[in-house]
């Protein structure tokens, strides 16, 4: 039978026991809910980081099947994050872009096999996603791998971020320069045929150039043969207007004439001296303007006669001749001169002559 007093100190023992456990049990709620709090503040804290942010952070196995996506998702891409967790990866990538994501994690998974990676490298990728529109974003995507405890790759996970503003500027800049650069291409090879448009015309002008000296040669090698038979043709007519004219003339002089007949002979005989003198001709060379009458006043004129005489011996007015003289005045340049038309017409065989 047992004691009484034992039973009774076994059980202050067992119910000192059960308080003890209900202290540290007590003390175990309270720093389980201390502990749920904390966790609570930190789920509404990542809450509201995901709900908020423009990012999309998301969790994929190693058959890149999504586990968990941000809200961000449905700003950026239009999908709800139930909607992307049961989307085949070959839903959400353009078909360049899944080529290259399988090719990217062949590579890892090889690496993670060698075991001579670095298990906490970080890829950077540029990625071409479908937007639930149909229209495509492009993201710059930061990946990162998940490891168990035995350091194992059991999954991936990152933060793609949308780049899509950028791309098409890039594009449009890329674009630009190709233009810019078949511009500058034309350009160049239209410069190019101007240059060579320019040196063939060059040559054919240094041709033509050539030509045209030659010709220039030929011209006054046959001016110079001109004038030289021009010269021997007036040598000829003045020696023979001395040898074969004025001898006779001077006897027709010698013979009986009437005052009007010997008048004439010696208007004759001056005319044929200035045959052989240098003053008809050059006056009729340097004044071709000159008609046959005003080289006749002219010619008198400088010999000295009045303009009655001239009248008388040209059988014309006096008023014809004044005018005459009006006329070679004017086309010799002393019109509101001074000058005497006679000094002046002498002084002008002077000139030529010299």
């Amino acid at each position: 039978m047992n004691d009484p007093s034992n039973t009774y100190q076994e059980l202050v023992e067992e119910n000192s026991l059960l308080k003890q456990k209900v202290q540290e049990l007590e003390v175990i709620a309270g720093e389980r809910r201390k502990a749920e709090r904390g966790l609570r503040d930190t789920e509404n804290k990542f809450k509201i980081l995901t709900e908020k942010m423009s990012d999309i952070a998301w969790i994929a196995d190693m058959n890149l099947k999504t586990l968990y996506v941000t809200p961000s998702i449905k700003t950026v891409l239009g999908f709800s994050q139930e909607e992307r967790i049961l989307q085949d990866i070959g839903k959400q990538l353009t078909p360049d872009s899944l080529s290259m994501a399988m090719d990217v994690m062949a590579r890892e998974i090889a690496l993670e096999e060698e075991g001579t990676s670095d298990p906490a490298r970080t890829l950077h990728l540029e990625l071409e996603f479908v937007h639930k529109n149909g229209a495509t974003r492009w993201m710059d995507v930061v990946i990162n791998g998940t490891r168990n405890d035995q350091g194992k790759l059991n999954g991936i996970h990152g933060v793609a971020r949308d780049v899509t503003d950028r791309k098409q500027a890039e594009a449009s800049l890329k674009k630009a320069h190709e233009q810019l650069e078949n511009r500058i291409q034309e350009r160049t090879e239209e410069l190019a045929k101007a240059v060579q448009h320019l040196k063939e015309n060059e040559l054919l002008l240094a041709e033509e150039s050539r030509r045209f000296q030659e010709t220039n040669t030929a011209l006054k090698v046959l001016l110079r043969q001109r004038e030289d038979d021009q010269h021997d043709l007036e040598r000829k007519v003045l020696t023979n207007v001395k040898n074969l004219v004025l001898p006779y003339v001077e006897k027709l002089k010698s013979t009986h004439l009437n005052p009007v007949q010997a008048n004439y002979a010696d208007i004759i005989f001056a005319n044929l001296q200035n045959i052989v003198s240098p003053f008809l001709r050059n006056l009729t060379s340097t004044y071709m303007d000159f008609t046959p009458r005003e080289i006749e006043v002219a010619n008198l004129v400088r010999e000295g006669k009045s303009a009655k005489e001239i009248a008388l011996l040209l059988n014309c007015s006096l008023r014809s001749v004044e005018f005459h003289k009006e006329n070679i005045r004017r086309k010799l340049g002393l019109i509101h001169k001074k000058t005497n038309l006679r000094t002046h017409l002498l002084s002008l065989n002077t000139t030529l002559t010299t």
